[in-house]
């Protein structure tokens, strides 16, 4: 899989949901994603080799990072615009078989669970795939026993192709349940609601970035 074709916004503009605000990931967000696999239950649904160290944690980080520089899949880490800190994930990836179709993936921190992070970082992830990257359909995978995920996911009007056997690393396959999305669906059907209030979006393709502090101090924020 090749790099990407160009963007049609800046990658570091800076993106806000109404209560979240992304940001690119850093070497510092190993701190968090090491804390979250700590909760058992953050690893039921998880598609990855669960870390056992901390230094897995950072190779995790390394090679989104690597994925960030080669332009083929892109980490936000969101925080909260209330307290600062860092909740959640939200990978958007080109698909390794399908050129035109992006990926959507997310990691929530165990402690906000069911406070509708997941609704926002969706539609995030949904708007970036379509008017950033300019895809024509969107993936999002849900394990099959994951109630909340999809049922958020049928609520957002993504279609169930139906289940599928996904290898795990350490063994044994998952039941997945693969949903799909093209780009006028999401213009419109979902698009309006981020026009509304509390969002922070780039709206042509000459908009500025603007400098993003938590860029600029590795590990002065400690997650939540």
């Amino acid at each position: 899989m090749g790099p990407l074709l160009p963007l049609r916004f800046p990658l570091d503009f800076p993106f806000e949901t109404p209560r979240l605000r992304l940001v690119p990931v850093a070497e510092h967000h190993a701190d968090a994603i090491w804390q979250w696999s700590r909760d058992p239950r953050f690893n039921e649904h998880v598609l990855w080799r669960q870390p056992r160290i901390p230094l897995q944690a950072k190779q995790f980080i390394d090679a989104a990072l690597a994925a960030w520089k080669a332009g083929v899949a892109f980490s936000y880490f969101a925080e909260c615009k209330q307290s600062g800190h860092t909740l959640a994930r939200v990978e958007v990836r080109q698909s390794r078989r399908r050129p035109a179709v992006a990926e959507v993936g997310m990691l929530i921190a165990p402690a906000v669970w069911n406070r509708g992070y997941a609704t926002e970082l969706t539609y995030f992830g949904l708007w970036f795939s379509f008017e950033n990257m300019e895809r024509e359909a969107v993936a999002i995978d849900a394990a099959a026993a994951n109630v909340a995920s999809n049922r958020l996911l049928t609520k957002l009007g993504l279609h169930c192709l139906g289940e599928q056997d996904f290898p795990l690393p350490d063994g044994g396959v998952a039941r997945l349940n693969r949903y799909v999305l093209t780009r006028d669906e999401f213009q419109v059907r979902l698009l309006p609601v981020m026009q509304e209030p509390g969002w922070r979006l780039p709206t042509d393709a000459g908009a500025a970035a603007e400098p993003i502090p938590s860029m600029a101090r590795e590990g002065a924020q400690a997650p939540l």
